[in-house]
């Protein structure tokens, strides 16, 4: 059992599971869906609490409000930057290379 002690391990065990059982027993994955189902909504409920709050200590560890006004200059900044790079990568894409037609 010492094998199953890291989460590499446990995780190349898992892969290797799953692919087993999707091959060799097909009707099985249905019968286990709500386990799957059951773990995402768990995970949804779980990701906006832990954001807010990862946020909002850090903002009360910065201290000064000049630090919190320079950091969201660069946030916006970098959110723009990135946001308008990526429609003119998607029109470019999309213009000149039209896969659909």
């Amino acid at each position: 059992m010492r094998f199953l002690k890291s989460i590499e391990n446990q995780t190349l065990l898992a892969i290797i599971l799953g692919i087993f059982i999707g091959l060799y027993l097909p009707f099985f994955p249905p019968k286990i869906a709500i386990v799957g189902d059951i773990f995402l909504r768990l995970l949804k409920m779980v990701i906006a609490p832990l954001i807010f709050a990862s946020v909002f200590i850090s903002l009360s560890g910065l201290g000064s409000l000049a630090k919190i006004k320079d950091i969201g200059f660069k946030t916006l900044i970098y959110y723009f930057t990135t946001t308008s790079l990526a429609v003119i990568t998607g029109i470019f894409f999309c213009k000149y290379y039209k896969s659909w037609a």
